[in-house]
């Protein structure tokens, strides 16, 4: 043992000048560049249970960080809560300034030739954050190519010496393995042979950031400029985000939609908190709940989505009414950090979350595993309609941070001043030290520096103030505190109307900006929603304006009565698997008519659709969930509209309820690649047509140019290997002059 302890000493201190050596990993199919950081290492320990026990041990280093080594995986399709048989805790050690590469690897062969040490791994420094430490621990993780099996896994960890530590607890295509001293090289040498072997869809190393909170905190409804700025407040009076005429109008929100806070996890028994909090939550780093309590950020961040409105104490959040879901991380250097947040993703949607605040981020963090879960929240959460992803774009004063940057689904917040400014080291709010992060990401922007919001209680939290006066926090900022205002803002329209996809909330959200600022909003490609700028997004949300637009253009039981011509303006799609009104062209209801309208999703009205005076139309969602294909069929009481396709103008033609019954159709896969298959049956001939439209409802690609079709079962297949991109798609059949729309994934 000493002669172990005095060769790492003389490794140590013998060192040299460092030689920058570049290397990388892979994210994707692309290089992510990364310099050697001789400074730090990282342990695998077995038998050694506190810092100051390994201080003893390796005198001559600095412990910087330590904790205990768990990886919530699943064994045997059973899950379980595992410890690598290998090791018990894991460390982050600094070592002596100045070592060159070769030095620096002879100190970890040397500390790994102590028993109690299993693994230690190379440290890095990344070029999109060359000031802080880029660690890869003893992890990494692989995705299976399609028809993969685990047979073919075991083979390749017998060769390389690895550990299988099992599948990822909700995606059972990616598997965690474990490096220890007796593997073929470290944890980020083995990742990129295994990619550059063509044997697996994914593999990449376990990357350890510093810190993933984006607030950059220091150190009541009054106080609350961004919810009702008046001139208590530095800042331009009457800017804030329209709460108060949104609730006025609208309500508060409702208790059967949940936002779920991945962050530090937040206190359910706060006072302004506890009558909002739903189940108990989800705690990543044990994989079960109930959540815990990690950290202050958690708890600042669910005040502002949804602190009590109207209770005579404290502050008032977004949506009050909306229900809270806590997913706890410790959003810090830890290993398996981007599986356990991968992880609290999908077990946010998949326990009923509708929607998901993100106040955290980091861009040395680039993970697969957290694009899937990103991915299959969009997609998949809230029965197909898809979850709405809200994240922070950081707090750079340059560009949007990762994941923010990831996914263009994804909804991504700036942040503004109390003058109507991008938050940047000169605005009016006096905070010189930080700047809200900006560029072709940012799709709008929240009030982001001194928020008051709930905080720990007592002395534990950002307020040191003993009792009462601790439990709230004045000072909150960082796009960290724009972030929950989005996410509020999306539960309260999906309270409006369950029905709405992920698509529609974040399009309403987006559409209704107010443009504050001097800045030069303008038409830009990529951008349906309105007018754009790179510092600000579409703009300031609104809220008011947005729960207005979703109760007067995206329809759930709505009435159309007759004092006026009424015309609803703009068009969406329906949501997944539905039987919807597609109203397409100009329609009149007449005066006298009565129409009523049950579909089992949503009801879609374009440009030109008018109710004039004297007439009523009904629109009315029905069935137990939106979506729901077999609950119910759409169906259109008998009643007189004018006819868009009539010779003569004004003529007026009698709609049946079988006129608009759905047909049987069904696309494969979905999710589809490169190739789609559409199947339908016609019950006698007609005239069909099959369209892709993308998100923005522009036409991508035809399947079926208008044609008559015979009765019967048809199937069509068609090579989409260069149309259009990944993302959401709809596919429209039209058969007659009635339309049926599905929502598509590309992978």
């Amino acid at each position: 043992m000493k002669k172990l302890l005095g060769l790492i000493m003389v490794v140590l201190w013998g060192a040299t000048a460092s030689i920058a050596q570049q290397y990388h990993y892979y994210y994707g199919d692309s290089k992510v560049a990364l310099e050697l950081n001789t400074s730090h290492a990282y342990l695998l320990l077995q038998g050694v249970s506190t810092p100051e026990a390994l201080q003893e041990l390796l005198p001559q280093i600095r412990v910087t960080a330590f904790g205990n080594y768990t990886v919530p995986m699943r064994l045997k399709s059973t899950a379980v809560t595992t410890k690598n048989p290998s090791g018990d805790h894991w460390a982050e050690v600094e070592l002596a300034k100045g070592l060159d590469a070769g030095r620096y690897f002879e100190a970890l062969k040397a500390m790994e030739a102590l028993s109690s040490i299993v693994t230690a791994q190379p440290y890095f420094t990344s070029d999109k954050t060359p000031d802080e430490r880029l660690g890869i621990s003893n992890l990494l993780m692989v995705k299976l190519r399609e028809g993969g099996s685990e047979a073919q896994l075991q083979a390749v960890a017998s060769q390389y010496k690895l550990e299988i530590l099992g599948q990822n607890l909700f995606m059972p295509q990616w598997y965690t393995l474990g490096v220890t001293k007796h593997s073929s090289g470290y944890a980020i040498d083995i990742a990129n042979l295994l990619h550059e072997t063509g044997r697996f869809e994914i593999s990449e190393p376990d990357l350890m950031v510093q810190k993933l909170t984006t607030c950059v905190n220091d150190a009541l409804f009054g106080q609350q400029w961004g919810l009702n700025h008046t001139s208590s407040v530095v800042g331009t009076v009457g800017l804030d985000v329209n709460a108060c005429a949104g609730w006025s109008n609208w309500g508060y929100g409702s208790s059967s939609v949940q936002i779920a806070v991945l962050d530090h996890g937040f206190e359910q028994n706060h006072p302004d908190l506890s009558p909002n909090n739903v189940g108990t939550g989800w705690n990543t780093q044990t994989a079960s709940s109930p959540a815990a309590v990690l950290g202050s950020h958690g708890t600042a961040c669910a005040g502002i989505v949804a602190a009590q409105e109207n209770n005579t104490i404290g502050v008032s959040g977004i949506a009050p009414n909306c229900g809270l879901i806590s997913i706890s991380d410790p959003l810090m250097v830890t290993p398996n950090a981007p599986q356990d947040l991968a992880n609290g993703i999908n077990w946010a949607w998949q326990n009923g979350a509708e929607v998901i605040s993100n106040s955290w981020g980091h861009n040395s963090l680039t993970s697969s595993l957290i694009d899937n879960a990103i991915t299959n929240a969009l997609t998949s959460g809230r029965g197909g309609l898809g979850t709405v992803v809200v994240f922070a774009a950081g707090n750079t004063n340059s560009s949007v941070i990762y994941p923010a940057s990831s996914n263009p689904l994804i909804l991504v917040v700036g942040g503004c001043s109390p003058c109507g400014e991008r938050k940047n080291p000169s605005s009016c709010d006096g905070e010189t030290f930080w700047g809200a992060s900006y560029g072709s990401q940012v799709d709008v922007v929240a009030p982001c520096v001194l928020i008051p919001t709930t905080d720990r209680q007592s002395s534990n939290g950002y307020n040191t103030a003993a009792g009462t006066a601790g439990d709230y926090y004045n000072s909150f900022n960082g796009t960290s505190s724009a972030t929950p205002h989005v996410a509020g803002f999306a539960g309260l329209l999906i309270s409006l109307n369950p029905c709405l996809t992920q698509l529609q909330v974040c399009n309403i959200i987006e559409r209704t900006t107010q443009k504050v600022g001097s800045y030069g909003y303008a038409t830009t490609a990529g951008r349906p929603n309105g007018t754009w700028h790179q510092e600000m997004g579409y703009g300031l949300i609104d809220i008011d304006a947005g729960m207005r637009m979703t109760r007067e253009l995206y329809l759930q039981n709505v009435t159309y009565t007759g004092t006026e011509v009424k015309q609803v303006q703009g068009k969406i799609f329906a949501g997944y698997n539905v039987d919807a009104l597609q109203a397409v062209g100009n329609v009149n209801v007449n005066s006298g008519a009565n129409i009523e309208y049950h579909a089992s999703s949503s009801i879609s009205l374009s440009p030109g659709f008018i109710a004039n005076s004297g007439s009523v139309f009904l629109g009315r969602i029905i069935g137990t969930s939106c979506g729901d294909w077999n609950n119910s069929a759409a169906r259109l009481a008998q009643g007189t509209v004018t006819d868009p396709e009539a010779s003569s103008a004004g003529s007026e033609a009698s709609y049946s309820a079988s006129k608009l019954s759905g047909p049987n159709w069904e696309l494969m896969p979905n999710p589809f690649g490169n190739a789609l298959t559409l199947r339908y049956e016609l019950a006698q001939t007609g005239s069909v047509q099959a369209q892709l439209y993308n998100v923005q409802g522009q036409l991508v690609h035809v399947l079926v140019a208008q044609q008559e079709a015979q009765a019967g079962n048809h199937e069509v297949k068609v090579d989409l290997s260069d149309d259009p991109p990944r993302g959401i798609y709809f596919m429209r059949l039209t058969i007659g002059d009635a339309t049926w729309t599905k929502k598509l994934v590309k992978q």
